[in-house]
């Protein structure tokens, strides 16, 4: 079983006494996730090292009692305590559900980790707390030795190293359990508290899950009331099916609602992926706006015959626009980058005025880019299925790439001429 360590410690000036706290998370995940700890106000990574290296390894692994935790239990996390040089186990989590440590172990407050033997050891970051080795050994629960060392002595100058350090090194290498049986544990309180574990484990599932609804439903509500404030959506989702509806930053474009839309009407853009920008005050677009762009990019659409006639050859077919609001939908960067250079490169009249998406069985096969003073249309991507034959759009595959030369892409005229073009660089 895979573990993750967490490990906070601090120390007190007094003389002859040392407090630090320690965070322990055990994942059963295949891979072992970085330690972390904070030390004298730095932030350091746990080591690891032997069988069970983690202080709840003998009740959490199953070691006693012969079941450890299944699979996709959620992490443990554990908070401990070095007072009078004696490791103490102040309170135990599993998910947001707290361990009952006094009827696990049958006493009140803190518990003495009599149980651990062996020796941990914790290294900084270097951009956080420099570049030491911290080694504290345990013997019963005890704290006997403390060293510390840097990682450049270690690694350069190993003769600079004191015996103290190498010596607690080489306890370390052997785990941190030095006692054979786990001297000090209860086989009675591991399957208490392998129990205790999968009880508290339910709870902050069911917990979690109420609260992730009760957030959802939340914001489903908040965005339903955004959409609604906005001029035109009533007409909007009379003449729009809405397949799917999200809100984020959806392919890199700006902060929006996104729509996935179908056409209550039969038209040739029978497909639309939408984004309204979400501003201070709501939408940034009314829903009268993109509406309007539709209609002027589906009437575009069809005064081109090759494109009906694509479209015509098979019913799963799909000519798709994107908008951002009731401009184009395409990210600013690819746009100013990669389109209008090449749009202004092939000699087209204007600006692109509208992106077009065509999908066979959902699979996109084309990407156009179109204006309504351009007769000809810009294709950036080109799929096409081997299978269909008898239109140029069938006969051609084409991919820009910035790092490309051949071929880079193509304009196609209203009767579906197609042209391919090398861009210079």
């Amino acid at each position: 079983m895979a573990e993750s360590l967490y490990l906070i410690c601090c120390r007190k000036i007094r003389i002859g006494t040392l407090l630090f706290a320690l965070a322990v998370r055990f994942c059963p995940a295949a891979a072992t996730e970085s330690e972390r700890l904070l030390f004298r106000g730095s932030e350091l990574r746990l080591v690891p090292a032997g069988a069970f290296p983690s202080p709840l390894g003998p009740y959490s692994q199953g070691v006693l009692c012969g079941s450890p935790l299944p699979s996709g239990t959620p992490g443990i996390v554990s908070w401990w305590s070095l007072a009078d040089s004696l490791l103490y186990l102040e309170r135990a989590e599993v998910g947001s559900e707290s361990l009952p440590l006094r009827r696990l172990f049958g006493r009140k407050g803190k518990v003495p980790a009599r149980w651990v033997s062996g020796v941990l050891r914790a290294e900084s970051l270097g951009s956080s707390g420099g570049d030491s080795i911290f080694l504290w050994r345990l013997d019963g629960g005890r704290l006997v030795e403390m060293a510390a060392a840097s990682r450049y002595q270690e690694d350069r100058a190993p003769e600079r190293l004191d015996s103290n350090f190498l010596r607690l090194r080489e306890g370390w290498k052997r785990g941190i359990s030095g006692a054979p049986g786990y001297s000090g544990c209860s086989q009675k309180v591991a399957r208490k508290w392998l129990t205790a574990v999968a009880v508290s484990a339910e709870r902050s599932a069911k917990r979690d899950a109420r609260h992730k609804a009760e957030a959802q439903r939340r914001e489903a509500e908040n965005l339903r009331e955004l959409i609604a404030r906005a001029p035109g959506s009533e007409s909007f989702y009379r003449n729009f099916e809405v397949q799917r509806t999200l809100q984020g930053r959806i392919n890199s474009l700006p902060y929006s609602v996104y729509f996935m839309l179908r056409p209550m009407e039969s038209k040739l853009v029978n497909s639309a992926w939408l984004w309204m920008p979400i501003g201070r005050d709501g939408l940034m677009c009314s829903f009268d706006r993109f509406q309007a762009a539709y209609r002027e990019c589906d009437a575009r659409v069809s005064a081109i015959p090759w494109l009906s006639e694509w479209k015509r050859r098979s019913p799963d077919r799909t000519v798709e626009a994107h908008f951002l609001g009731d401009g184009i939908g395409e990210n600013a960067l690819t746009l100013e980058k990669e389109v209008v250079p090449i749009w202004m490169f092939a000699g087209l009249q204007g600006r692109p005025e509208f992106k077009l998406r065509l999908r066979k069985d959902h699979r996109a096969v084309a990407t156009l880019y179109l204006s309504s003073s351009e007769s000809r249309a810009l294709v950036t991507q080109l799929d096409p299925d081997p299978a269909l034959k008898g239109l140029a759009l069938d006969a051609h595959r084409i991919f820009l790439e910035p790092s490309q030369k051949v071929p880079d892409f193509a304009l196609v005229d209203s009767l579906g001429t197609f042209s391919v073009n090398h861009r210079e660089r």
